[in-house]
C-alpha cells in the first residue's frame, strides 16, 4: 500500500522516507537562501539610511560653502545663515537647534533650545580661540530610537567649526588692511592737504 512512483509503479516505504528527506533539505536550503536575503535587505536598508544621512551632511556643507562665497554679504549676515543651516546636515533637523558665539556675539537658530543632549565644537583661527559652535538635539523616544548624535555629526560640526574661524579670520584681516590703508591715506592727506602736492 504505497504511492504511485512516476514511472506508476508502487513506490517503497524507503523511497518515500529518502524523497521526504530530500524534500526536507530542499526547505531547509530555500529557508536558508531566505534568511540570506533578509539580512541581505535589511542591510541594505540600513546602508541606505546612512547613505541618505551622507547626503544631508553634504547638503549642509555645500550650502555653508555658499554662504562662505558671498563677498557682498557682512560677516554677522553669514554667521547667522551658517547657525541656520546647521540643523540640515543632523539625522533630525525638526528637532535640531544650533548656537553660534563668536566674538563676544550670539547667533541662534530661530526657537533654538537648550537640550540635555549637544555637541561643542571650538572655533579657531590659528591657535586663537574665537568663540564655540553647539548643536542641541532633543532626541526620538522608544526602545527603537536613533541615538542622540551620529558619529558623522561630529565631523560635520568640526568642519564647520574650521570653515567659521576661517571666514572669521579672513574678514577681520580683510577689515584690519582697509583701516591700516585708512589710516595711511589719511595721514597723506593731511600731509599734502596742508602744504598741496608740489
Amino acid at each position: 500500500m504505497g504511492i504511485d512512483s512516476s514511472d506508476g509503479r508502487e513506490a517503497s516505504r524507503e523511497e518515500l522516507i529518502l524523497a521526504l528527506q530530500e524534500a526536507h533539505q530542499q526547505v531547509l536550503g530555500l529557508q536558508a537562501k531566505l534568511a540570506e536575503m533578509e539580512w541581505i535587505g535589511e542591510a541594505l536598508r540600513r546602508r541606505t539610511v546612512d547613505l541618505g544621512e551622507r547626503v544631508k551632511e553634504l547638503g549642509c556643507l555645500y550650502a555653508i560653502s555658499d554662504c562662505l562665497r558671498d563677498l557682498e554679504a557682512e560677516l554677522p549676515e553669514i554667521l547667522q545663515r551658517i547657525v541656520n543651516l546647521i540643523p540640515i546636515g543632523y539625522q533630525h533637523p525638526e528637532r535640531t537647534w544650533a548656537r553660534l558665539s563668536v566674538g563676544g556675539n550670539i547667533y541662534c537658530t530661530p526657537g533654538f533650545r537648550e537640550t540635555a543632549f549637544r555637541q561643542d565644537q571650538s572655533i579657531q583661527a590659528g591657535k586663537r580661540g574665537l568663540g564655540t559652535v553647539q548643536v542641541h538635539v532633543q532626541p526620538g523616544r522608544g526602545p527603537n530610537a536613533a541615538p542622540a548624535f551620529l558619529d558623522q555629526e561630529a565631523d560635520l560640526l568640526a568642519a564647520v567649526a574650521v570653515w567659521i574661524g576661517e571666514i572669521v579670520e579672513q574678514r577681520q584681516s580683510r577689515t584690519q588692511r582697509r583701516l591700516g590703508l585708512e589710516t595711511s591715506f589719511l595721514k597723506a592727506w593731511r600731509r599734502f592737504g596742508r602744504k598741496g602736492p608740489r
